[in-house]
């Protein structure tokens, strides 16, 4: 009976702890935080390549080549500790500042900006997010020549339009940096003056960013218009005798296309 007895204690001691091991909050070991990496399902993130990147900051750290500022080794904040806790996630209590940023970042949207430098350099912005992009755009400006080109990239579309909104005659071969100062300077002007076009713009430019948005579109399965295409319905609305603040709704406007362009329907 007695080894009975012993055998059973024995059982239910290893149960215990095997529960409680698994049932203990977030994970405070002093196991390298690069192993606590969560995978990011339907990302192109994944577990091995985030531990790649933290492998390559600590790699890197404190030499002139680093793509990792040096906030990136401080330890984490309580704001992120609390941003990781709510994400639901399991995480080291010894990350560093970068390493918890990188995990907020992977279930965050790409910045606009790097998803254009990765579009101006032919880089895939396929399933991309947060940490992910700013990893690649980081490697991109590792080249001073592509620190250069990108300086020195023409007007964007959207700068344009902003021309082709107040009728100004860009010079040939402006830069977006130029474009940038240009469209600042007519703002600041214009709005001293009180000039009404201003709001119009902020409507236009608006409508401009709804129209980029794949969700808004899907809405009204709509394909995504051209800037002529928008700014036509927009004419036509407000030849109708619809006023700005009314086009202040996106809907509005996505009813008309569809009603000019039903081509642009799934």
């Amino acid at each position: 009976m007695t080894v009975f007895w012993l055998v059973v204690i024995g059982i239910g001691l290893y149960v215990f702890f095997k529960f409680l091991g698994r049932s203990s909050g977030g994970n405070t070991s002093k196991a390298s935080p690069r192993h606590q990496a969560p995978v990011n399902n339907g990302n192109v993130t994944s577990n091995a390549w985030l531990e790649e990147r933290w492998a390559l900051a600590e790699r890197k750290r404190g030499t002139a080549d680093s793509i990792f500022p040096p906030w990136y080794f401080d330890s984490m904040t309580e704001r992120q500790a609390n941003r990781l806790a709510e994400d639901g996630g399991r995480f080291s209590r010894s990350l560093t500042k970068g390493q918890a940023s990188d995990l907020i970042g992977l279930k965050e949207p790409a910045d606009e900006e790097d998803l254009e430098v990765l579009k101006r350099f032919k880089s895939s912005t396929r399933g991309m997010n947060q940490t992910r992009a700013r990893h690649e755009v980081a490697l991109i400006f590792q080249s001073e020549e592509n620190r250069r080109l990108w300086e020195v990239r023409p007007a964007s579309s959207r700068q344009k339009e902003f021309f082709r909104f107040f009728r100004i005659k860009a010079q040939a071969g402006l830069t977006k940096v130029e474009a940038d100062k240009l469209i600042k300077a007519t703002l600041i002007e214009l709005g001293a003056a009180n000039d009404v076009r201003v709001e119009h713009w902020r409507i236009y430019d608006a409508l401009l960013d709804e129209f980029d948005d794949p969700e808004f579109r899907d809405g009204y399965d709509l394909k995504k218009p051209s800037y002529s295409q928008i700014r036509e319905a927009v004419d036509a609305l407000l030849k109708s005798n619809h006023t700005w603040a009314e086009l202040d709704n996106a809907d509005i406007v996505a009813e008309r296309l569809i009603e000019m362009k039903p081509e642009l329907e799934k």
